[in-house]
């Protein structure tokens, strides 16, 4: 399937730094509260797709695929996670109608189907009907990547690890949390303006 995506779609990464302090801070004050409240962890993953599900309706070419010479825009915002698999196989199960879903829904939808996924009781219906897939490779500290396209999708994000670096604030050097988000594209759909706006958006 990677094969088959390299030869059809002609990719191109962009690479954007985010500043996750806030978020960092957020997370650690109420980690524990959101566990007992909502019986899941509040992961850096959740909170990207929980972002990246509220931005594609605001650009429904990323939210879509090729179909032959037409370009299919879709109106739900279904969102595929790559789950990586004890076997070193990778599964990509869908969080569907991410965009309608409250920050809780999501974490608890990805905290199942990242259980059904290692416990290899995936339906078919926990995998089908993507629109755009995210991939969280700085689970294994990873910065940076260049995902490839999970057919007949035209875009993948990637996540980098959050790690922290000295950055520039306000004219002086501060400690930021950060991560990088590593958005792949077809070409022939997105240009490298649209890809900008996108991440910038996020």
């Amino acid at each position: 399937h990677m094969v088959q995506s390299i030869h059809t779609s002609p990719h191109v990464t962009m690479v954007h730094a985010v500043d996750m302090t806030r978020v960092v801070e957020l997370r650690n004050r109420v980690k524990d509260r959101f566990l007992e409240k909502y019986g899941v962890k509040m992961t850096y993953t959740a909170v990207m797709l929980h972002a990246t599900a509220r931005v594609l309706p605001e650009f429904p070419t990323m939210n879509g695929s090729v179909s032959g010479t037409n370009i299919l825009r879709y109106s739900r915002v279904n969102v595929g996670c790559a789950v990586s698999l004890s076997d070193e196989s990778l599964v990509v199960p869908v969080v569907r109608d991410a965009n309608r879903k409250t920050f809780p829904e999501i974490a608890q939808d990805l905290d199942r189907l990242i259980k059904v996924s290692r416990s290899k009781a995936l339906t078919r219906e926990d995998i089908e009907g993507g629109t755009f897939t995210i991939s969280n490779f700085g689970a294994f500290g990873s910065l940076m990547g260049t995902p490839i396209i999970n057919q007949p999708q035209v875009a993948i994000l990637g996540i980098g690890a959050v790690f922290q670096a000295p950055v520039v604030v306000d004219n002086a050097v501060a400690i930021r949390d950060t991560t990088y988000l590593n958005l792949s594209f077809d070409h022939r759909v997105i240009d490298g303006a649209m890809g900008g706006r996108f991440l910038n958006r996020i």
